[in-house]
């Protein structure tokens, strides 16, 4: 798919891939019909992003919350950006409720982007592999915080994430997967191509909407 036509640029184009999982898979249809369809995500690109999809590694949404707050209260009043991250301490971090790792790596991150400003900006323009494969350079960033930056930030159509956990659980509640690294869930996944942001997206939509 040509890069141009690989971004979501409103609800409009959002609503066209939901009805287009409706038309090839019943279950999604179902979901659809239960919770409607989810908004188009509305989140800054940049490394404020990062750091949010960062510090809600493997916690709740509400814990998540909590600490990006006692991050930003480190802050001063300033912007969350590279230039006033890298200024923190891992020990202040610490204290805000960050762990080491995720303090490390944010760290890292922000003291890169202050030497190589256009970085981030620059993967707006290169393809899905490119930009996971240059965000995973650096550590403590793995496979699934670049995709879900792909699929806040980025908005990028054809993202599914199969180690989310989130995920997982509403596979295992649709269609009864055990795992999504069978051949049958990697089918299944494959068969929403080249809109597969889209069911992920439906999927935290339902989970919300049941919780």
């Amino acid at each position: 798919m040509a890069l141009l036509n690989s971004t979501f640029k409103s609800d409009t184009d959002l609503d066209e891939a939901i009805n287009r999982l409706r038309s090839v898979d019943e279950s999604l249809a179902k979901i659809v019909d239960q919770v409607g369809s989810p908004h188009l995500p509305n989140n800054d690109r940049g490394f404020q992003s990062i750091a949010r999809i960062v510090i809600g590694q493997q916690l709740s949404t509400k814990a998540a919350r909590s600490v990006y707050k006692a991050v930003c209260q480190c802050l001063d009043g300033r912007e969350l950006e590279e230039k006033t991250f890298c200024l923190l301490s891992p020990t202040k971090l610490n204290q805000a409720g960050l762990s080491r790792a995720k303090a490390r790596c944010l760290l890292e991150l922000s003291q890169f982007l202050v030497k190589n400003p256009y970085f981030l900006s620059s993967l707006e323009a290169q393809e899905n592999s490119e930009i996971q494969q240059k965000l995973t350079q650096f550590w403590g960033i793995g496979q699934w915080t670049a995709q879900i930056y792909l699929i806040f930030s980025l908005k990028r159509k054809d993202i599914f994430p199969i180690t989310d956990g989130s995920l997982q659980r509403a596979m295992s509640k649709v269609y009864g997967f055990d795992t999504l690294d069978s051949n049958e869930a990697r089918q299944k996944i494959e068969n929403w191509n080249p809109v597969r942001t889209a069911a992920a997206l439906l999927m935290w939509h339902w989970l919300d909407e049941a919780s």
